[in-house]
């Protein structure tokens, strides 16, 4: 025993050079749950020398003649550092899980009516027309050129600085003014009315008031808005790329299929995809998507997770996860960050869910 806690003090040699250190009084020096001694073993014997003392003890010392074999790092709970705690991990020395995120994680700050920091803009807090109720789309897109704008990627003029924290007032106008000139929600009122007397007629009799109200509400949400489709959000922001004479990049609208032909083919729309993210991100562009009918749960940072649909959202970063072999997509809604599955969103999120991605004109 005391030889062992002589080694444990004086620091086990690995192959490679560097020296561990562990708590000879703690069996697992790093809490994962695993012997200090079945993280790292001998790999065999060599000069430990005792020496035994006047008053009965013992001083040993080495000559290092000793080298160890790490099987995981007995001073970190989490060798590689992928999130797995080692007595989990299959490869506690080799990272499994992999991020891909834009170079500024902070994202687009902006302040609410409390001054807290947001992750992005929220609609909700944007009461202009039809922005609360439709304007998801309007802050993807708004979000996606302040922030290109920010990391010097395009450069345009605004008349007031869209500085690292944009105040709430210089970010609402900045909102109103792209809704108006690029990207508007889409009023149903006028269609509302049309639906209503269309469902007019004497021979519905007393149903008519109420298949009204279905269909309205159908068409609308009850919010008097189709918010903004993916052409018109294409358009939006190639519209506002050529205005600004920015002609280094245009945005492409990627539809999730409506069906695959075989696995095939359903495996490979689903890696182009993921490639395209990565490529996206590598190059510090966020990618907007958007939910269509389907629904798709959020999980937030307090743990709260939320079934959204007919929804735009910014992808901020992208992780690959070669353990579970799932892949998790942070993204900025509604001022906040929360997580979505890959997978989910490729098969769940509806016809004419999309992708919006942002290319340099010389991409394919």
């Amino acid at each position: 025993m005391a030889c062992k806690r002589y080694i444990e003090t004086a620091g086990m040699r690995l192959s490679n050079g560097e020296i561990i250190y562990t708590d000879p009084l703690n069996w697992d020096t790093d809490g994962d749950g695993i012997r200090d001694g079945d993280e790292i073993v001998m790999g065999g014997f060599g000069s430990i020398h005792a020496v035994l003392n006047e008053d009965g003890s013992y001083t040993f010392t080495s000559d290092y003649g000793i080298t160890f074999y790490m099987k995981s790092n007995p001073t970190m709970s989490d060798s590689d550092e992928d999130g797995y705690n080692d007595k989990v991990d299959p490869r506690p020395l080799k990272c499994d899980v992999f991020k891909y995120a834009l170079k500024n994680e902070q994202y687009v700050k902006t302040l609410n009516q409390n001054n807290d920091l947001l992750y992005g803009g929220n609609q909700n807090s944007i009461q202009y027309k039809n922005i609360p109720n439709g304007g998801c789309g309007v802050i993807a897109a708004a979000d996606t050129l302040i922030y290109l704008k920010q990391q010097g990627n395009i450069d345009y003029y605004y008349k007031y600085p869209l500085e690292n924290i944009i105040s709430r007032s210089i970010y609402n106008q900045f909102i109103t003014s792209f809704s108006d000139e690029y990207l508007t929600p889409i009023d149903t009122n006028n269609i509302s009315d049309i639906i209503t007397e269309l469902c007019s007629s004497p021979a519905l009799g007393a149903n008519r008031k109420y298949l009204s109200e279905i269909i309205s509400n159908l068409i609308s949400d009850n919010t008097n808005t189709w918010g903004i489709l993916p052409p018109m959000f294409e358009s939006g922001i190639n519209n506002f790329l050529s205005k600004n004479k920015i002609e280094n990049y245009y945005c492409k609208c990627l539809y999730n299929p409506l069906y695959y032909i075989n696995n095939e083919q359903k495996e490979n729309y689903y890696n182009d995809i993921k490639l395209l993210i990565k490529k996206s991100l590598s190059n510090d562009i966020p990618i907007p998507i958007m939910t269509s009918f389907g629904k798709i749960r959020y999980k937030y940072e307090n743990g709260v997770t939320q079934d959204v649909s007919q929804h735009w959202v910014n992808i901020t970063s992208l992780i690959e996860d070669n353990i579970t072999h799932k892949i998790y997509l942070i993204i900025s809604t509604w001022g906040k960050k929360a997580t979505i599955n890959l997978d989910d969103f490729i098969y769940n999120a509806g016809t004419g869910s999309c992708f919006a991605f942002i290319l340099p004109k010389n991409a394919k």
